[in-house]
């Protein structure tokens, strides 16, 4: 359990940093919000999510399973 949470926080902290970092994705996000209003800030939140999670489910599953054959070589 504890090794999820680590990759939890991770996960959060290096996606803050590239939040953090102005980029293409936020100034069409700002506006697209400017234009469309609060549904299109939805939509793009929507959007990134159905692109995002995966791929971070799919990490995590390479993080743990690199850890559970790492403990089977011993």
């Amino acid at each position: 359990m504890w090794e999820f949470i680590e990759f939890a926080v991770l996960v959060i902290i290096i996606s803050a940093s590239g939040v953090m970092m102005p980029s293409p994705l936020f100034v069409a996000n700002v506006s697209s919000g400017i234009h469309g209003g609060t549904k299109t800030g939805i939509k793009m939140v929507v959007g990134h999510t159905i692109v995002e999670f995966p791929l971070v489910i799919l990490l995590g599953i390479g993080v743990f399973s690199l850890e559970y054959f790492q403990n089977l070589e011993q």
